[in-house]
């Protein structure tokens, strides 16, 4: 059996638990935000997940636009020197990572992406391996791979 990497909603049907969230996540002026889970591993349980995080982040959004603070919502950051940095971030698909880097005068210079879909696409074919040809609509759907790659 080879080894596959799962992230986002493939992960927590599989395994309820660890993703690029962590959890749960303290969110600044809105209380604690709870990872929606769900163990069943089939297309009913990420179809729930979904749902269920729609839900949260309306609510969030509703709580962070009630504390909105005063003040410019755009500011001009002058570019310090070559610099770059690493983010990884939870988004809908599971984790995107994002590494850049600036030149002196605060153009990028490089720059590299990656989204969840690069982990689920092998792990979308290990699940339709062996199944009949009409149940593959259904799993397509249910894992909502991003079909350029990167989903940003």
């Amino acid at each position: 059996m080879r080894k596959r990497r799962s992230v986002g909603i493939d992960l927590r049907v599989l395994f309820g638990s660890a993703d690029a969230a962590g959890g749960p996540v303290t969110v600044v002026r809105i209380g604690v935000v709870h990872r929606i889970v769900n163990d069943a591993g089939d297309v009913n349980a990420r179809a729930w997940i979904r749902i269920k995080e729609i839900e949260q982040s309306l609510s969030m959004i509703h709580q962070m636009l009630d504390h909105l603070p005063a003040g410019d919502v755009r500011i001009t950051i002058e570019p310090t020197g070559p610099c770059e940095g690493v983010a990884l971030v939870e988004a809908f698909r599971g984790d995107v990572l994002v590494w850049l880097r600036l030149d002196a005068t605060g153009r990028i210079d490089r720059c590299h992406l990656r989204d969840a879909s690069w982990f689920q696409w092998p792990l979308l074919e290990a699940v339709i391996e062996g199944n009949i040809v009409a149940d593959f609509p259904l799993c397509n759907k249910s894992f909502n791979c991003s079909y350029s790659g990167h989903d940003l």
